[in-house]
């Protein structure tokens, strides 16, 4: 589906044409993940500028959700590519118009070779109806996405350069990445008496797969330099028992005082409204067991500079991911 804005204030891909300003390259990398395409800018751009000598174009798939903008896109762009790889969230049912364009240029005589992979960790087997390669090495190169991290970023580079020589074997496989973990210390903090307190952040695993961890960083400083120490949590979701786990165990040697939480749905199992007996297993949220302030830190997609020269200050969909979601989906 495409969505058009007809008046201010809706979300921002709610919005008219926007008009894709990208010249050719051998490879396109498309994908719906901010994250994910900064990742790749730092891992593919040096290894592909200066080992294989290869162009590199990365591009923020939403505006190609415009029927015009899909098309401009693959006739100027996508059509005279060696290799496009796409990671689309939301799949056929967001992105029809660049995913039909696809199959209009290849009717057409492009030659660019197609992959396109599902933008979330879940297979669609949807998906297969637009790729030019087997199921097999489709889910090889998912595998690498899937898992993330900026080992996996290198194999997946490695891949991409063995189907631009026309090889289809002889992949390496996936580094398996885990789900959940505490960031290493980096600052030294860790073996300096604590003065004010503790505190942990937790934050989405896409920024640890990436290694886009600037904000993070940035907030660990600022907290160390007022007495705090800090560990940081990375999950792909804080409903994963495992990972649920891991924290309460934390807990019992390292109590924080306070969490700083950068994500946005309810980790509850209990019920959205009503009382719960205070004794009962069908809390709100697990977090209410460590008995300190839970504290939400609204978080922006946008770069550090395109912050500072915008004066509205959150995007409508970041203050909807940021603040409107975790208020209405509960604790």
């Amino acid at each position: 589906m495409h969505r058009i804005a007809t008046k201010p204030g809706d979300l921002d891909f709610e919005k008219k044409l926007e008009s894709v300003s990208q010249t050719p390259a051998d490879i396109l990398f498309i994908s719906t993940a901010d994250t994910e395409l900064s990742g790749l800018a730092q891992v593919w751009g040096k290894r592909f500028r200066k080992k294989a000598r290869l162009t590199l174009r990365l591009i923020q798939a939403n505006p190609l959700q415009h029927p015009a903008a899909a098309e401009h896109y693959a006739d100027n762009v996508l059509s005279k590519a060696k290799l496009a790889i796409f990671r689309l969230h939301g799949g056929y049912g967001y992105f029809s118009h660049i995913l039909d364009e696809i199959l209009h240029i290849k009717s057409h005589g492009a030659k660019t070779r197609i992959l396109v992979l599902p933008g979330t960790d879940e297979w669609d087997p949807e998906l297969m109806n637009f790729n030019d390669y087997a199921e097999p090495l489709v889910r090889q190169m998912f595998s690498y996405f899937r898992e993330g991290g900026t080992a996996n970023l290198e194999l997946a580079a490695e891949a991409v350069e063995l189907l631009l020589e026309n090889k289809i074997r002889g992949f390496p496989e996936a580094l398996k990445i885990p789900t959940f973990g505490w960031l290493k210390d980096k600052s030294g903090k860790r073996n300096q008496k604590l003065k004010n307190g503790r505190v942990w952040i937790t934050f989405y695993r896409a920024l640890q797969q990436t290694g886009v961890m600037a904000v993070v960083e940035a907030l660990t400083e600022a907290l160390n330099k007022h007495g705090l120490e800090v560990l940081g949590f990375y999950a792909y979701s804080l409903r994963e028992p495992e990972a649920q786990k891991e924290l309460l165990r934390k807990a019992e040697m390292e109590p924080p005082d306070a969490i700083l939480t950068m994500r946005s749905f309810s980790i509850g199992t209990g019920p959205s409204r009503g009382s719960i007996d205070e004794h009962s297993e069908a809390r709100i949220s697990f977090l209410e067991r460590l008995n300190c302030p839970v504290i939400q830190v609204p978080t922006s997609t946008e770069d550090r500079d395109a912050w500072l020269k915008n004066p509205r200050g959150l995007s409508a969909s970041n203050a909807a991911m940021s603040v409107v979601l975790p208020e209405t989906d509960g604790r």
